[in-house]
């Protein structure tokens, strides 16, 4: 009978102190633990215990971090990147962790291993390309790193992987030729006006692409990127040529809300 082994009793389960504290482990219901295991299993826990571990705190500690799957954190992750990347940045960010990584969602973080880490990239290569799971990768990677800083995992497994291809910066440089070329060819419309400001001033497309009446001294010949639409989050003041003025005008005089290009719902 489980009451007549030292240490267990009736319901399966072995008492013991931790400084003054009086705590209870369960070893198994009486219906399927042998006596002769719960004498070993109780005796291992007293002594545990006498060397000064705590079985039933360990036992909740076990229990929590295996609800803490890869799934929950990257959840938790995505809260704080929302406010830390741009938001096509965390569009991106967010589908490669909710899709791309779905099969391991329910693997405890400590139990993401390399091996399973390398096997997705694969899976993820094959049926999305090399470039998708190196970016898939990428995010996943940050993920561990900042989950290592908040001590919700101990390594990153993503690092030692490999990537599925090197990517290669770009070399060509556009050439006077192909310059004017382009520049013929736009239309007088938005996208010809747009691209015709990114050949003079060579800013970023989505800056250009959602400027407003607001960011524009046209007397002046300035334009001033406030810091949430610039990829430092710093205030950039852009010098405007007598040809990019005449293109915002231009744009300007074709409609009346606060945007220069598009239709009003967030820019072209």
């Amino acid at each position: 009978m489980f009451g007549s082994a030292p240490g267990v009793n009736a319901s399966g389960s072995s008492s013991y102190r931790v400084g003054a504290k009086q705590r209870r482990v369960t070893l198994g219901s009486i219906e399927a633990i042998d006596p002769d295991e719960a004498r070993t299993l109780a005796k291992a826990t007293l002594a545990k215990a006498q060397l000064g571990g705590d079985p039933q705190a360990e036992k909740a500690q076990a229990r929590a971090k295996a609800a803490l799957t890869l799934g929950a954190v990257a959840e938790r992750y995505l809260k704080h990147a929302q406010g830390q990347l741009r938001p096509r940045s965390y569009k991106e960010v967010e589908r490669h962790l909710l899709q791309h990584w779905t099969p391991l969602k329910e693997l405890p973080i400590h139990r993401v291993l390399r091996a399973n880490v390398s096997a997705r990239l694969g899976e993820i290569a094959r049926e999305r390309g090399p470039f998708a799971s190196n970016r898939a990768r990428a995010s996943l990677s940050a993920l561990f790193s900042w989950a290592m800083g908040e001590g919700l995992a101990e390594a990153n497994p993503v690092i030692g992987t490999n990537k599925a291809t090197e990517e290669v910066a770009r070399h060509h440089v556009i050439t006077d030729a192909e310059l004017g070329a382009i520049w013929n060819a736009c239309r007088d419309d938005d996208h010809g006006r747009i691209v015709r400001l990114l050949i003079l001033m060579g800013q970023r497309r989505e800056e250009v692409g959602a400027l407003t009446r607001t960011e524009l001294d046209l007397e002046t010949g300035v334009w001033t990127i406030p810091r949430e639409r610039t990829k430092n989050g710093l205030e950039h003041e852009v010098p405007l040529s007598a040809s990019a003025v005449d293109i915002i005008e231009t744009a300007l005089s074709r409609r009346r809300h606060d945007l220069v290009f598009g239709e009003g719902q967030g820019g072209f």
